[in-house]
Formats: C-alpha cells, structure tokens, sequence
C-alpha cells in the first residue's frame, strides 16, 4: 500500500520487511518529522518488521527547509523512540542537489543510534545494497509486483 503525504510518498512491501519514501520538491523539518513518527508509528503497530530496511529516494528534492536545530531534534527522536525497531540499513539515492549535505549529516548523526546509512548517487546501487527490488516504490506499479531480492 501507499499515500502521498505532503512532499514524502511512503510504501510499505514485502509484509513490512521494507519501505519506500520518495522526497519531492520542497521539503520541510515538520515533514521529515512527521515521517519519522510514521516509520515509528508502523513498526510499533506491526506494519514494518524488525529490522525493517529503508530506501529515501530524494533525486527530486529541489529546497530543503531544515536547519541545524532540526537535524538534532531528528536524531532525538529516532534515539528516544526508534531503539526497539532494531538495527535498521537506510540507504539514501540523493544526487549533488540540496538533499546531498542533509544526507551526509543524517549518516553521521546515526552511527551512534544503530542505524547503518548509506549515501548513492544511482537509486539502482541503493536497492542493491539493501538488497531489494530495483523497482521498488516505482510510480504506477502495484505492491504486488514488488519483492525483496
């Protein structure tokens, strides 16, 4: 299943042993937060897995409105509210747009809460990594066309 909320698109495959997040256009801090509470929203009610994986494909983010303050308060919350789901791989396809800078601080940030990030420019080696299906959150397909690999 998925909605669009907002400039984050979330999907959910595989019985919730993957999500999808596709970040368009402009995107603020509230939006990002309220997208960390929806991942941790999901896991606590059994939609996401334990160890989940997470794909954040944000090649079409154009502004980012997120300042310092907002990165910290970001890490608060997965620190305080996200320690049962496990450790989870979040791999983030960014090209050297806006989004690039937030990614690389998000990876540092999340070394010390058990969350493995990593940085691609190409979606297709982001899906590798995490070991899913290319297609994955593509526009117009259905979940049941999308698998783990």
């Amino acid at each position: 299943w998925s909605f669009r909320l907002m400039a984050i698109e979330k999907q959910v495959h595989d019985d919730g042993a993957f999500a999808v997040a596709r970040v368009f256009e402009v995107v603020t801090a509230e939006e990002i937060i309220d997208f960390q509470f929806w991942l941790i929203n999901a896991f606590n009610s059994g939609t996401l897995q334990k160890n989940y994986r997470l794909l954040i494909d944000a090649r079409d983010v154009e502004i980012i409105q997120v300042g310092e303050k907002d990165i910290y308060r970001l890490s608060q919350i997965n620190t305080v509210y996200g320690r049962q789901r496990g450790k989870l791989r979040t791999a983030i396809a960014v090209d050297s747009g806006p989004g690039r800078q937030l990614a690389q601080l998000h990876k540092t940030l999340s070394k010390n809460i058990g969350i493995e990030v990593e940085i691609f420019e190409m979606r297709e080696h982001a899906c590798t990594w995490l070991g899913i299906d290319p297609m994955a959150g593509a526009a117009g397909m259905d979940d049941d066309q999308l698998s783990a690999s």
